[in-house]
């Protein structure tokens, strides 16, 4: 019996033109533990929910309040 997998692997320029941020950013990121790395060989790869789990992070927790600051950003 075979598994089907799902798993959307970015490279790492997919991942930071996804994001539109820089490359010190992302790294940044990666440093800070908000955005983990795969290794397959000698090439860092993100999987893509990786990236979707990150932009969730950022998003307001409760959405009855009308304006949110995260990470020194305000979310309207």
């Amino acid at each position: 019996m075979t598994q089907s997998y799902n798993l959307k692997i970015l490279s790492v320029p997919e991942a930071i033109a996804q994001l539109r941020i820089g490359r010190t950013m992302f790294y940044k990121l990666v440093k800070d533990k908000k955005i983990r790395l795969i290794k397959i060989g000698s090439r860092s790869f993100i999987l893509k929910r990786e990236i979707d789990n990150f932009i969730s992070s950022l998003m307001p927790s409760v959405l009855s309040e009308e304006h949110r600051t995260i990470h020194g950003l305000e979310v309207v």
